[in-house]
């Protein structure tokens, strides 16, 4: 068995003590999540599966297959910017109290994206770094529930 590392906003953390998810509950949850999807890309063509991301997005994955081993460990070094974390966690956390406006809602919406987006183009940089054979041990740990 493979231990993963996952980061997670503070706000899901928060929510995960608060329903008393136990680290085997949501060991087993990310499990089923990650072979369920697995399952969906290998029904879908590999054209449709890129075609389903924004174009952007589908080209930058297509080049981190060219990229140096350098380059990938840069990339999986690299973490969204620390202002757009700490505001999309307070947005998250307003949103969980309140509904938010439109403009804090599209905000939100949009680093939510682009979160998102940087862990895709990271989890392909460290999958692309182990099928190298590099030893990828140190960027694992268990999540710790409180």
């Amino acid at each position: 068995m493979t231990t993963l590392t996952i980061e997670l906003p503070e706000s899901l953390t928060q929510q995960l003590q608060t329903y008393q998810i136990s680290k085997q509950q949501l060991r087993i949850a990310v499990t089923d999540f990650i072979q369920n999807y697995i399952r969906q890309c290998q029904a879908q063509p590999q054209a449709s599966t890129d075609a389903s991301l924004p174009p952007f997005l589908a080209t930058t994955l297509s080049k981190l297959d060219r990229l140096e081993d350098q380059d990938l460990w840069r990339i999986v070094h690299t973490v969204m910017d620390r202002v757009d974390l700490v505001t999309m966690e307070t947005l998250s956390a307003k949103q969980d109290e309140t509904h938010l406006n439109q403009a804090s809602s599209n905000q939100a919406q949009k680093l939510l994206d682009r979160y998102d987006q940087a862990v895709l183009i990271r989890a392909k940089a460290i999958a692309l770094l182990k099928k190298r054979g590099h030893d990828i041990s140190l960027l694992q740990h268990s999540y710790e529930a409180q």
